[in-house]
């Protein structure tokens, strides 16, 4: 039933490909809505706002961003993340901008690049976004792995945060 709806609608075609390390610019997340109030949600997810909703700029963007910082310079992702903020990384679970910082800073690879094949965003009741990355990563000389995150992001005080951040690699253990 899936595969039938992917051969008949296509790809996703919104922001599904992504080369590692070639990144537009930086994102001005300064030009975007500070915050979706609450009754601008409905019209916003129905498609009343133009062709790209507001929350998936702000969604792209914050992606682009994350994996531009991750692929260079892991140690700069606390700008993103909040002291409550929470990261469950393989089922391990991480709470506090020092604990995930610490922790994405210690994986075990020198060298990693990120490629995203596709990206959606949600708006939330609560005026915030949803998004659930999917991709390939290639860390130092290990052969490409598929991945799969989500972020929640929060706007607080006219910044977007992560306030929740959950990553799996795609692999099968089928035994």
């Amino acid at each position: 039933m899936i595969m039938q709806f992917l051969n008949k609608n296509g790809p996703h075609s919104k922001g599904d490909s992504q080369v590692p390390g070639t990144y537009d610019s930086q994102p001005d997340f300064s030009e975007m809505e500070a915050v979706l109030p609450t009754q601008a949600v409905g019209a916003l997810w129905w498609g009343q706002g133009g062709d790209e909703q507001i929350w998936e700029q702000i969604g792209s963007s914050f992606i682009q961003h994350y994996y531009q910082l991750f692929d260079n310079d892991r140690t700069q992702l606390g700008a993103i993340y909040i002291d409550a903020s929470c990261l469950t990384w393989e089922g391990q679970q991480f709470q506090g901008k020092a604990a995930i910082v610490e922790k994405l800073s210690s994986l075990p690879f020198q060298k990693i690049q990120h490629s995203i094949t596709a990206q959606d965003h949600q708006p939330t009741p609560e005026s915030c976004i949803l998004s659930m990355i999917v991709g390939q990563l290639k860390a130092d000389e290990d052969p490409i792995m598929g991945f799969h995150q989500m972020f929640l992001l929060k706007n607080i005080n006219d910044a977007w945060v992560c306030t929740n951040d959950m990553f799996r690699l795609a692999l099968h253990n089928f035994g």
